[in-house]
């Protein structure tokens, strides 16, 4: 009883900060003009017009991520995963990467999805590629890529290209140098909360509401995250100007990837709208660093940094960090001969 008068007033809560925020926002999206005029040297206008535009573009994709996200932690569970993986090891390292076409799983799931194929069974190596390429290659990921550079649909290619690489090489950095102890923690409190651990309700009825509650839930969970990343990039983009990125150094280059990967783990954007905030700034930084923007960020971020360490060691964690991260830089570090002049 008090559980569900904690929910209830949880909800009522959420509910209220959406009915007093919608107004202000829109009151001061009304008002950036004014306030513009008053303050000529702080670009109010800019900031409040290119976050009402990004927020436009990203809230459809959010939606439909949400959506398809829902179902798939609602009717798919981690063991119909495993079922389907090929016994040989190469071959299921594949295998996991390309599922994220067929399973659209998106970050937001996918580490508890990654503890529980630990817990089946599944070998090291291939539960790390999937966890590294099915956000990646998730088809909500990939379309809204392909939206966000609609005069450069080769950015898609590219992100799902190194992408593969990076998970790939990842499994296999895992497989040539097995970290060291059991990465599950041996008593996970985790293990039947997990949003992707549950065995999907038989009673029809019962589903649909499970289904409906995960879109609520991960709807709510989502959009600060948006609109966070959606403010950081814009204030970086009126921050820069309008001056193209193409003249940039090489020294240059590398430092704005690993501001970008550090944009994408602290910001926890998630993969089915980050394309439009790295669309948005795709005058003012390089290509290559907005692809291991796309390509780190859904990989690993604060949000699923938090997720692993509930079910896994913090020592295993740490070390999955770090090969990622590293993979992931110099994956994309070696290919800028071949991406930089994609933008």
């Amino acid at each position: 009883m008090a559980r569900s008068l904690a929910k209830r007033t949880t909800s009522s809560n959420e509910y209220l900060w959406l009915m007093v925020g919608a107004p202000c926002v829109a009151f001061i999206i009304a008002a950036a003009p004014a306030l513009q005029q008053r303050t000529s040297s702080f670009p109010v206008n800019s900031i409040v017009r290119g976050m009402s535009g990004l927020i436009l573009q990203a809230l459809p994709f959010v939606l439909l991520g949400v959506v398809v996200s829902a179902a798939v932690e609602t009717w798919v569970d981690a063991d119909m995963i495993a079922r389907h993986l090929p016994h040989r090891r190469s071959t299921a390292m594949l295998v996991a990467a390309l599922s994220g076409a067929v399973v659209p799983i998106c970050d937001c799931v996918v580490a508890p999805t990654f503890s529980k194929l630990l817990k089946r069974g599944l070998p090291l190596p291939v539960a790390v590629t999937f966890l590294c390429a099915a956000p990646i290659l998730n088809p909500i990921s990939l379309v809204s890529t392909w939206y966000a550079f609609p005069h450069n649909h080769m950015m898609v290619a590219a992100r799902a290209g190194l992408g593969l690489a990076t998970a790939l090489a990842a499994g296999y950095a895992m497989a040539i140098l097995p970290p060291g102890g059991l990465p599950l923690r041996e008593n996970d409190p985790t293990a039947s909360a997990s949003s992707c651990t549950h065995t999907p309700p038989k009673n029809p009825e019962a589903t649909v509401v499970t289904y409906l509650r995960h879109i609520h839930d991960d709807f709510l969970t989502l959009m600060p995250l948006v609109l966070i990343g959606v403010a950081i990039a814009t204030v970086v983009r009126v921050s820069l100007g309008d001056n193209p990125a193409s003249g940039l150094s090489a020294t240059t280059t590398i430092v704005a990837m690993l501001a970008m990967m550090a944009f994408a783990y602290l910001g926890s954007i998630c993969s089915s709208t980050d394309a439009v905030i790295a669309a948005s700034l795709a005058s003012v930084i390089p290509a290559p660093a907005l692809l291991a923007f796309l390509v780190f960020g859904p990989m690993m971020d604060v949000k699923n940094t938090l997720m692993l360490m509930s079910a896994c060691t913090g020592r295993f964690t740490a070390r999955l960090i770090a090969t990622i991260a590293v993979l992931a830089f110099l994956i994309c570090a070696i290919t800028i001969p071949l991406t930089e002049g994609l933008l």
